[in-house]
């Protein structure tokens, strides 16, 4: 199992899920991909909504690959500015 995988389900998930996680992981990889190599670009942080209108992925998919590449070390979440609620992201 690749580490992308990993993250893409729980081992107390239904076997559904992993098997919808091993449909999905090239698409996953793809956008984590863009995600990060604009955050890479970029000098300061992004919001999702930010990233998605960039990219021309939905900020949900986003929201859920920027988590992914918190959890494997390649992205930090940091807090909003002006007050907002939503998370900034860049890349590490």
């Amino acid at each position: 199992m690749s580490e992308q995988m990993a993250l893409l389900y729980r081992r107390t998930d239904p076997h559904s899920s992993a098997i919808a996680a091993r449909r999905a992981e090239p698409k996953a990889s793809s956008d984590g991909g863009i995600i990060l190599a604009l955050l890479r670009r970029r000098r300061g942080a992004m919001k999702a909504r930010e990233i998605a209108e960039a990219v021309g992925i939905e900020a949900y998919t986003v929201r859920k690959r920027t988590a992914d590449l918190r959890r494997a070390g390649y992205a930090v979440s940091i807090a909003s500015r002006y007050g907002d609620r939503e998370l900034l992201w860049r890349a590490l």
